[in-house]
């Protein structure tokens, strides 16, 4: 059970989707993997089909929700190089592409208690 202060749930038929919206947002850090590779494609929002994995399991479509990429490119600093090649990798998370997944819901912060002020004009 969660409870977001105020709630202003809806009474109408569009309140079972908002708070469909807001359980899926809750939920988006359960179903969601991780990985690293060197693939330079990878962006957020696009699918790819992973294959040849020892778990069959996991040989399915996934959605990438979020990457980083690191690079290193060592001959740009000809002094310090040491003739090291360029590198390329980086770290994701996914989710399975048939699952629905939303961002977590943005914080917003509150003032506990009442706010006092003064109204002029």
């Amino acid at each position: 059970q969660h409870y977001d202060y105020p709630g202003r749930y809806k009474q109408d038929p569009s309140g079972k989707a908002f708070s469909g919206y807001r359980l899926d947002a809750l939920r988006s850090g359960a179903v969601t993997s991780e990985g690293g590779s060197n693939c330079a494609g990878l962006m957020p929002g696009n699918t790819f089909t992973l294959t040849e994995h020892p778990n069959a399991a996991l040989n399915a479509v996934w959605q990438t929700v979020s990457v980083t990429h690191v690079g290193q490119q060592p001959q740009a600093l000809e002094e310090e190089s040491g003739g090291e090649p360029t590198t390329m990798s980086n770290s994701f998370t996914v989710v399975k592409g048939t699952t629905t997944w939303r961002a977590a819901m943005p914080y917003k912060p509150m003032v506990d208690g009442p706010q006092i002020a003064t109204v002029v004009g």
